[in-house]
């Protein structure tokens, strides 16, 4: 059986570490929360120090990127579908 290395047992309870540490954002930002914590796991971290810095960084770039889209989209004439 080929188990995913993100799903053990020792990765589950830091991604239910980094949901508790974000969860106060769930009202705004659930969809971010979710994803932000499976790519936290994903990405080899090893806890949940400095999460909240990283999530707001992450915050960040998605709306620069919801930005750059809606000006681009802006700009060409198309669909402002993000």
């Amino acid at each position: 059986m080929n188990v995913d290395w993100r799903y053990g047992d020792e990765k589950m309870q830091l991604r239910a570490s980094a949901f508790y540490c974000l969860s106060h954002h769930l009202e705004d930002h659930c969809r971010s929360v979710y994803e932000f914590c499976s790519d936290w796991v994903s990405q080899g971290n090893k806890n949940v120090d400095n999460i909240e810095q990283h999530f707001q960084n992450y915050l960040s770039e998605i709306n620069e990127k919801n930005i750059d889209h809606l000006e681009q989209c802006f700009d060409d004439g198309t669909d402002f579908n993000v």
